[in-house]
């Protein structure tokens, strides 16, 4: 059955803020551009990085508000699908748990332990890219192009969604396309100019 909608993030500076942004302001004293951020912070310190990162100022809302809508969640992230440290998508799981992911994308185990579900789409050789990525979104989730949002802060991968026809927006604006330590993540302005073009 075809989905009503699919809504596809980014995770760093899409679902995250930078590590010189908001709450963690105080404590990176090498930028003098740090940049306060206006937003929930109750899904901080949830393993990524331990707790040096916390929630865009809407990214708990944003995945809440699309599930509400009755549309598919999915991530797209170029974290390594395989591997180790922090640069690998495992690092992310309770993260992503935390910040009300359906089981779609992290499921728990009986022993309580996180996996990758199928909506989690990282960088393999078969996903090299973040088009490809979102192309296997829409066909696992049977949800068209025009139906599909997708929200990231880099302009490369932005522009790698736009060959699929997908929708796309681009997050923490202020970084102006490029992944910066001051960007906020998602805000409410840029998830509802996103989702307002698959309505």
């Amino acid at each position: 059955m075809p989905s009503k909608g699919l809504c596809v993030f980014d995770v760093d500076n899409t679902l995250t803020r930078g590590a010189a942004a908001g709450i963690e302001c105080g404590r990176v004293r090498w930028n003098p551009e740090c940049r306060k951020c206006e937003g929930d912070s109750s899904a901080a310190g949830l393993g990524f990085k331990d707790a040096s990162t916390y929630p865009a100022v809407y990214g708990k809302q944003a995945v809440k508000e699309c599930l509400e809508h009755g549309y598919s969640v999915g991530v797209a992230t170029f974290e390594r699908c395989h591997g180790s440290g922090p640069a690998a998508v495992h690092s992310r799981l309770s993260f992503l748990q935390g910040l009300g992911m359906p089981s779609s994308v992290v499921a728990a185990d009986s022993t309580g332990r996180l996996h990758r579900g199928p909506n989690l789409i990282c960088k393999d050789s078969t996903t090299p890219t973040k088009g490809t990525m979102v192309s296997r979104l829409m066909h696992l989730t049977h949800t068209s192009p025009s139906h599909t949002i997708f929200f990231d802060d880099q302009k490369r991968f932005i522009n790698q969604v736009k060959a699929t026809h997908a929708r796309t927006q681009l997050a923490s604006s202020s970084c102006h396309g490029v992944y910066c330590p001051t960007g906020c993540g998602l805000n409410k302005k840029e998830f509802e100019h996103g989702l307002h073009k698959i309505r």
